[in-house]
């Protein structure tokens, strides 16, 4: 007879992973953001020139490239500026020429090309500060974009420490990207400095977002990615159900396709190695599908969007005679299904 008992003599623990492999594989959108909001300079120094073009003009030409290249997702936007021209008698100006609202391609080209470059003094702080609020409003993962040269001349907080604060105030779900107009070094560390603040995030130069390679990876970076998404295989320890630490980065990855299609259901298919009972294992399995559903559940899947299978022993992808092939027996497979 076979029995658990003996087997707890010998068995080596074994520490489970999650890894991919794509049969079966669909193609999906893996959004990177859910809100963004565009955070343009007006201030008088974009009024300079740089390599025998305004900066202003540069600013707004690089914003209307990105605005056409945002993929087709749903996302919530804002545009807002700092440093309005109309606003010069203040110190510190910030205005909307977007409100947040679902993002519109052809209300975002509209939007930037109303921004043009006043006698202000810059406050990238001010800016963000401003942005913050306006992110307040947008659900989900939010990322600021700000087009700037990065010169600060306002006697206002340091950028760096806005955007710190900012980050406390939304915590992980906050990322900053930075695209810089012109070359000048001490407006690069600012941009460095605020993007480091909040450790999420990355800076380029307006420039080379002109080679082609360079500007889809922004893209992807700052919006999100098509992916093809095969079976998200999880193992587990011998004769355990928990699901492991370890595992969480790829379930939330799960939940978060899942959340993003709500088309989508959820194959969940739960296996065992062949120590043991048949009807022991069957149960063991069923119990590891129900703790991975419970995983995502708790994400926001609703319940009624997973399916779970309880497969026992049947179907081994590896030898029951090793240990190492007992160890990649006892798993859940998960598959999305239209």
């Amino acid at each position: 007879m076979r029995t658990r008992e003996r087997f707890w003599a010998v068995v080596t623990v074994v520490v489970c992973a999650v890894v991919f492999f794509s049969p079966k594989s669909m193609a999906i959108f893996l959004k990177s953001c859910d809100s963004f909001v565009f955070l343009a300079d007006e201030s008088s120094s974009m009024h300079m020139r740089y390599e025998d073009e305004k900066k202003i003009d540069i600013e707004k030409k690089i914003m209307q490239k990105i605005n056409a290249a945002v993929p087709n997702a749903d996302y919530q936007a804002a545009l807002r500026v700092f440093s309005h021209s109309k606003l010069y008698d203040r110190v510190f100006g910030s205005v909307l020429y977007s409100e947040p609202s679902a993002y519109s391609r052809s209300e975002m080209k509209k939007a930037i090309a109303k921004i043009d470059a006043g006698v202000t003094w810059t406050s990238i702080g001010y800016g963000l500060d401003m942005a913050g609020l306006d992110l307040k409003k947008m659900p989900g993962r939010r990322t600021i974009i700000i087009f700037s040269d990065g010169k600060e001349t306002a006697p206002y907080t340091p950028a760096p420490q806005v955007a710190r604060d900012l980050k406390k105030r939304i915590g992980k779900d906050l990322c900053i990207y930075a695209v810089q107009i012109g070359d000048d070094e001490e407006g690069a560390e600012t941009l460095n400095s605020i993007v480091e603040a909040v450790g999420c995030g990355g800076v380029v130069n307006a420039d080379n977002l002109q080679n082609r390679a360079t500007f889809k990876k922004f893209i992807k970076d700052v919006f999100g990615r098509h992916a093809r998404m095969g079976i998200t295989r999880v193992h587990f320890n011998f004769d355990k159900a928990e699901v492991k630490a370890a595992y969480y980065k790829k379930l939330d990855q799960v939940a978060q396709v899942m959340l993003e299609h709500p088309d989508l259901k959820l194959e969940v298919k739960g296996y065992t190695d062949s120590f043991g009972s048949r009807a022991y294992n069957k149960r063991l399995s069923k119990r590891r599908a129900e703790m991975v559903k419970s995983y995502l559940v708790k994400k926001g899947v609703a319940p009624s969007r997973i399916i779970v299978k309880a497969m026992g022993e049947s179907h081994p992808i590896a030898s029951n005679k090793t240990a190492s092939g007992r160890a990649k027996n006892r798993r859940c497979d998960l598959r999305f299904i239209n």
